[in-house]
């Protein structure tokens, strides 16, 4: 059965129209009326099932706004009938699709022909099935102490609420933080103040952060940028990177994903921290084992992991497409199962492999993932 697309918008207008939405949302408070705990969820093509009141069944493609344990938001180039039944396929960041089943509790027009839909969900969903690899148990502990950290950075965000948020978390800092919020503002304050580092968000009103970046390096600015993005579409990711190889931070992020993002571009060369010593012989445990529904998907995350060492042995076998998959694999699932070092590990892996000619020249990569592997241990009852 073929799923339809009803409406079409390049990546930049979507995160503009969603962006003036949330705005709208929180000026008017109204966000309160779907649930306290909301993510943003902005992936494309999710496949959504509609079953009328009156018994007829569509299929469409929406675009995702956000996501709560409760239910979701997503666009769509229609009408759809409050109460209608609705099934939806939610990719997970470590791979494959989660079902959930619903009803349309409410459906507002946003623009033109595409209208928010608000669906409710029949049974809660566990959102850290839903966790990227930037938002680790760790990150949600404590606030992160930022004291020591110093130097100049200027941020670009349109959003107002954005900026103040980042301004917050710095506050104990030394960092002198700069704030524009359009293209022409961004250029004057880096011509003037000459920051170390540049923070910009993936669309600033009309502009790109690739058009942003451009104005500013042609400025003679050289130091490291990066981007902040509630974007989850891979393609588009993958552009980011690009633009800000000192890192892409994905709202909403934690304060802790923060202070490291800064840390690595506020440090001088030959003065990043030197990492501490690693007992390889000790077990990993998953830092999501202490969640009691969590721990089922643990186990079958090291059950999983534990039968690719197999394909992971270069002695084993010299296929370098099914290494790489299985390295890829084991990258998007590590810490989303609460084993950051998996993750760590398996990137290692697929750098070698990405820079070889051959599987045998990425041995000391595999063998250290293989040694990461057989350290983790699934939870005890």
């Amino acid at each position: 059965m073929s799923f339809v697309r009803t409406f079409q918008l390049a990546d930049q207008s979507r995160s503009s129209l969603l962006e003036r939405v949330e705005e709208v949302e929180r000026q008017m408070a109204s966000a309160n009326r779907r649930g306290a705990q909301r993510v943003a969820f902005r992936v494309r093509d999710i496949r959504m099932v509609v079953t009328q009141p009156g018994g007829g069944v569509s299929r469409f493609l929406v675009d995702g706004k956000d996501l709560g344990p409760s239910g979701m938001c997503v666009l769509h180039g229609g009408f759809i009938h409050p109460g209608s039944k609705v099934g939806v396929l939610l990719p997970r960041p470590s791979g494959g699709e989660e079902q959930a089943l619903g009803r349309v509790a409410w459906c507002a027009a946003a623009e033109g022909r595409i209208h928010l839909v608000g669906i409710e969900f029949n049974n809660p969903l566990d959102l850290r099935l839903f966790a990227r690899a930037s938002d680790s148990a760790a990150d949600a502990g404590d606030a992160p102490d930022v004291s020591d950290l110093r130097g100049s950075v200027l941020l670009v965000d349109e959003q107002p609420t954005a900026c103040d948020l980042v301004k917050f978390h710095l506050r104990p800092s030394q960092v002198q933080l700069s704030v524009a919020h359009n293209r022409a503002g961004a250029v004057l304050l880096a011509s003037r103040r000459g920051p170390d580092a540049l923070i910009v968000e993936a669309s600033v009103g009309p502009d790109r952060a690739e058009d942003i970046v451009a104005d500013i390096r042609a400025g003679g600015f050289s130091g490291p940028v990066a981007v902040i993005t509630a974007e989850t579409s891979r393609a588009r990711i993958a552009e980011l990177k690009a633009i800000g190889p000192a890192g892409v931070l994905i709202k909403p992020f934690q304060p802790a994903a923060l202070t490291r993002l800064l840390r690595a571009m506020l440090a001088a060369p030959g003065e990043a921290p030197a990492p501490a010593p690693v007992d390889h012989s000790s077990p990993i445990l998953s830092t999501l084992a202490e969640a009691p529904d969590m721990r089922p998907l643990v186990r079958q995350f090291v059950e999983h992991a534990r039968a690719m060492m197999a394909t992971l042995d270069p002695d084993a076998t010299s296929d370098l497409p099914d290494v790489r998959k299985a390295c890829l694999t084991l990258r998007g699932g590590g810490t989303s199962y609460g084993f950051p070092a998996v993750t760590e590990a398996a990137d290692t892996a697929v750098k070698a492999l990405d820079a070889s000619a051959s599987v045998e020249e990425s041995v000391p990569a595999l063998a250290a993932l293989r040694a990461v592997i057989a350290r983790i241990r699934p939870p005890e009852d």
